[in-house]
């Protein structure tokens, strides 16, 4: 039992080592679309040009954010749908995110100067989870700012 167990460990060894995972790699400046604004909060699209020089896929599966319009603290933002970044490609990728607001006094305010302004500073910041089929997983920190118009 234990020599399968050590030629498992080796052959696992063998494939990590010989299958280095590079970093992905952000291209230009992130986009965030205000794809909608209801009772429940916001619906954005983070809108992200990335290269994979992998030979493997990844899922982004979870994430989760600190929303702030205009400086303000309004809520936390969960990303709404896995995204599949494709292995060996450079390509545009929507995350779709829904952001859900606190404070109903504050949120509302803000919500209508920002409907009358036309334009609004938003600030996502938080962490993602991706991984692939083989079991590679990881997080990693996130912050976008930008000016939003609509």
């Amino acid at each position: 039992m234990v020599k399968k167990i050590s030629v498992l460990i080796l052959l696992i060894s063998l494939f990590t080592a010989c299958n280095s995972i590079e970093d992905l790699e952000l291209i230009g400046s992130p986009k965030i679309k205000l794809n909608g604004i209801d009772g429940d909060g916001l619906k954005l699209g983070l809108v992200v040009k990335i290269r994979n020089p992998n030979k493997y896929s990844f899922n982004v599966k979870k994430g989760q954010f600190n929303v702030q319009i205009n400086g303000n603290d309004i809520g936390e933002a969960n990303l709404s749908e896995k995204v599949k970044i494709e292995s060996n490609s450079t390509a545009v990728y929507t995350f779709p995110v829904s952001a859900k607001l606190q404070g109903e006094d504050l949120t509302l305010s803000l919500i209508m100067s920002t409907i009358m302004s036309g334009q609004f500073d938003l600030k996502l910041d938080g962490r993602v989870r991706a991984g692939s089929l083989l079991f590679i997983n990881d997080s990693f920190d996130v912050e976008w700012e930008e000016q939003v118009s609509f």
